[in-house]
């Protein structure tokens, strides 16, 4: 009789814990989509802000190189220099045309730049606080 009531209690117990544990990996399963679907809503707005940012970056240069190239004509055009003055201003307008664009695609794409927009950093000193072998919770 005492055997049969701890069969009955130990086979309670199996299912209860059993259980638990469904219950505990569905929720588990649960938040780990909703923080999926919210790392996902973060990479589409920095996407987005980023494309933003790259069609104005776009529109202003071609916008300023057209200004630039105007204004450089203008000056060559009308200004009371010699021939060779007018080449060595050319010239001087040629290496700057080319050395202006070439700094701010620089900028734009330097890693320093791109590991702050990404917030990258913030991510690895979270996983570097969490550490290897621990669960992640600091």
């Amino acid at each position: 009789m005492i055997q049969g009531l701890l069969r009955k209690l130990s086979a309670v117990a199996y299912d209860v814990t059993v259980g638990l544990l469904q219950q505990y990996k569905r929720t588990t399963i649960g938040l780990a989509r909703i923080e999926l679907a919210a790392l996902y809503v973060r990479a589409v707005k920095l996407i987005r802000q980023e494309c933003m940012i790259f069609t104005l970056l776009l529109f202003a240069m071609i916008f300023l190189a057209n200004v630039f190239a105007v204004i450089q004509m203008a000056i060559l055009l009308y200004a009371p220099w010699s021939v060779p003055g007018r080449i060595a201003a050319a010239i001087g307008f040629g290496i700057v045309s080319a050395v202006l664009p070439l700094l701010a695609v620089l900028k734009f794409f330097s890693e320093k730049r791109w590991m702050e927009m990404t917030k990258a950093e913030e991510l690895i000193a979270r996983a570097m606080e969490s550490g290897p072998g621990t669960n992640g919770t600091g």
